[in-house]
This record gives structure tokens, C-alpha cells and sequence, in this order.
């Protein structure tokens, strides 16, 4: 599941024309739903929208059956996991 949603990102940040931030983007939305997949017990739905205005944005949106809310954990120094949060 989340090989093919790294595709489908992809796909649509070239699609918009933003492959000078893909990197960027595809970070946040992988770290999104790899939350999601792991923290919870269902799957996951994920939503990119190009949002009109002034300045051009892109929305990454990640739903998930849970109804706990995400909660930021404290890593520590040497911690490998717990950042995912804080850097979204």
C-alpha cells in the first residue's frame, strides 16, 4: 500500500508541476501514512488537492479509521522512531 501511494504522489506532484518540491512533499505524505499504517488498526486514505489562491499549495491529506487522535512522542537522544510528527 504504500509503494503504490509513493507512485500515486509522485505522479501527481509531476502531473502539477512542482518536481522542484517532490522531495518535500513526498516525505510528509509517506511519514503521514506510514503513521497511519502503523499506529492504527485499519488502512489508510490518502488525498492530495491543489488548493487555488494566490500562492500555489498542495494539500496532503491522510485519513485513518482511528478515532484516537495523533499524539507527538518524545524520541530522546539516541531514539530511532518518534520525530514523525514533529517534522510533518
Amino acid at each position: 500500500a504504500l509503494t503504490e501511494a509513493r507512485h500515486m504522489i509522485g505522479a501527481a506532484v509531476r502531473t502539477w508541476g512542482a518536481r522542484e518540491r517532490a522531495d518535500e512533499i513526498e516525505l510528509v505524505a509517506d511519514e503521514l501514512i506510514t503513521n497511519a499504517l502503523m499506529h492504527t488498526e485499519g488502512s489508510a486514505i490518502v488525498t492530495l488537492r491543489a488548493l487555488t489562491g494566490t500562492e500555489r499549495r498542495l494539500r496532503v491529506e491522510v485519513e485513518d479509521s482511528s478515532s484516537a487522535l495523533p499524539r507527538r512522542r518524545e524520541a530522546g537522544e539516541s531514539g530511532v522512531s518518534g520525530r514523525g510528527l514533529l517534522l510533518v
